[in-house]
């Protein structure tokens, strides 16, 4: 260190001195000095993606309203009738590993919710952060009662579909090579609530899927028996059998975070092989931090 100090060169004293001073100076301070770097380390990817974006008509989060640590970006994607949104974590490098994939499904929207509000009732961005995943978000949009998804989103080819025009989109956008094959990029499935329903149907259809679907569900098992759901949903059994029959089929691919004592704790049970169910206390928990505090720790666990 001394050694750096005692350089004749008074730039290059000024600069080893900040590089020294940054890890040292007091919390929070430390850590945003620490962020602002991480940050600059990837303008080369994150800001021309942004700009790419916004020329392809996608509404994209001012960096300094973006509280989230990744960068969200709303659109259209030919042959789907919502909007779609996009995360990139700040960390997101497109040169590593072909990345993955994540589309999620947000579940019931809260009555006369936006798609803004609705999102913003999640921290996805956060934890997709939070877990260091070099893997980028989808979340389409439904209305109502995941009415946009089951009438165009709960068909394995239907899903298929959409992650191609996503894909085009990221290419364009230089997230993802122009040269990557699409079977090269692995491809995830998460869903919050009411979102079992298309979730169970596409998995259903996906049973013999090589590489299998990596899936999350969070407090999402509303299934009173492996072949039937709960009775005050009026739906079919079909979304049940298909998440019972993909976890037994696929022992480690699919993970259930649920609330103790509630109804999708009995479908957990019910559906799931206990090495891939988690049971979390109401005493901390309830429906909307099920998935708010635990996103990472499924990301993670890759």
């Amino acid at each position: 260190m001394n050694g750096t100090l005692n350089n004749k060169n008074p730039v290059s004293r000024i600069i080893a001195f900040l590089i020294l001073l940054c890890p040292l100076v007091s919390f929070p301070a430390a850590s945003e000095c620490q962020q602002r770097s991480v940050n600059e380390g990837n303008d080369q990817w994150i800001e021309p993606s942004i700009d790419a974006f916004k020329s392809l008509g996608f509404t994209c989060l001012d960096e300094k309203l973006d509280r989230v640590s990744s960068r969200r970006c709303v659109g259209r994607i030919p042959g789907y009738s919502g909007k779609v949104a996009l995360y990139i974590p700040l960390h997101f490098d497109p040169e590593k590993n072909p990345p993955s994939l994540i589309t999620h499904f947000h579940g019931h929207v809260v009555e006369n919710d936006s798609f803004e509000e609705t999102l913003n009732r999640y921290h996805l961005g956060t934890e997709l952060h939070h877990s260091g995943r070099n893997s980028l978000l989808v979340v389409p949009e439904s209305s109502g009662k995941c009415d946009t998804y089951r009438e165009e989103l709960s068909s394995a080819n239907a899903l298929q579909s959409l992650h191609s025009k996503v894909v085009s989109i990221l290419k364009k956008t230089g997230l993802v090579a122009e040269s990557l094959a699409p079977e090269s990029i692995t491809h995830e499935i998460s869903g919050h609530s009411g979102a079992y329903w298309p979730i169970g149907n596409i998995l259903r259809e996906s049973l013999d899927r090589s590489p299998p679907f990596r899936v999350g569900l969070f407090d999402a098992t509303y299934c009173s028996n492996t072949g039937e759901e709960n009775p005050r949903l009026k739906t079919g059994a079909t979304a049940c059998r298909g998440i019972h029959e993909y976890a037994k089929k696929h022992p480690g691919s699919l993970k259930s975070y649920f609330l103790e004592n509630s109804p999708t704790a009995k479908g957990s049970k019910l559906l799931i092989p206990l090495a891939d169910r988690i049971g979390l206390s109401r005493n901390r928990f309830n429906h909307f931090t099920v998935m708010n505090e635990n996103y990472s720790d499924w990301l993670k666990n890759e």
